[in-house]
């Protein structure tokens, strides 16, 4: 009776201790990973021309604030012209501030600068307040000229180059008068004494003529060639 009861109480712990085999970890689901901080508790402003008159590049900086956890973060800039244009650290409170330059031009329209923060696991923690920077950007003006020989040979072959000071790159050239073409530098021969223009538009649509006088004699020489 005895021998029967002890066996049958053995059997139960065996049964007890290995009637479920499952692995502990698939009954509870892995923990969400979490930020060790977040920008909600401290803020990311953005500062820089919000007027902007003449090309160039221009700095925009975003600086940390508030109850940010001491350490390491990192900033992406960002404009609507642009996409992003900057990245890199700051460490926070000793240096909370970054800069990034973004290139103006006449051709650029208003546009929108802001900053986005990310902490050492390139977690993103959120965004600056947004710049809206205006731009109106005059282009320098555009002024022609011609260098070429004023005294010509007839029917013998020189040449005369169109220049462009100001305006903005690239430009276009139009050769009429004594000759015609549409390079900077235009060859040919005159036989009679006589106008040479030409039009130098550029690709802010500005145009500038620019004219020189040609005389045809046997006593001169070409040196422009």
């Amino acid at each position: 009776m005895y021998l029967r009861f002890a066996t049958i109480l053995s059997i139960f712990f065996f049964f007890l201790a290995c009637g479920d085999s499952r692995d502990p970890a698939e009954e509870s689901p892995t923990a969400p990973i979490t930020p060790s901080f977040a920008l909600i508790t401290g803020s990311a402003s953005i500062s820089g021309s919000d007027s902007v008159t003449t090309g160039g590049d221009y700095f925009y900086y975003t600086c940390l604030s508030g109850g940010l956890a001491a350490g390491s973060y990192y900033i992406q800039t960002h404009t609507s012209k642009d996409g992003p244009v900057g990245y890199g650290p700051v460490n926070y409170p000793s240096y909370p501030c970054r800069g990034d330059d973004v290139s103006v031009s006449w051709q650029d329209s208003d546009f929108e600068v802001w900053a986005e923060v990310y902490n050492v696991l390139q977690q993103s923690l959120g965004t600056s307040d947004t710049l809206y920077v205006t731009v109106d950007i005059t282009p320098p003006p555009l002024s022609a000229s011609i260098t070429g020989d004023e005294e010509v040979a007839p029917d013998e072959e020189c040449g005369w180059q169109a220049w462009a000071s100001g305006g903005v790159s690239p430009y276009s050239y139009d050769w009429w008068g004594a000759l015609t073409g549409s390079s900077q530098t235009i060859y040919g021969e005159l036989s009679e004494s006589s106008y040479l223009w030409v039009e130098i538009t550029d690709s802010s649509s500005q145009a500038d003529t620019a004219q020189i006088f040609v005389d045809v004699g046997e006593q001169y020489e070409c040196d422009w060639r």
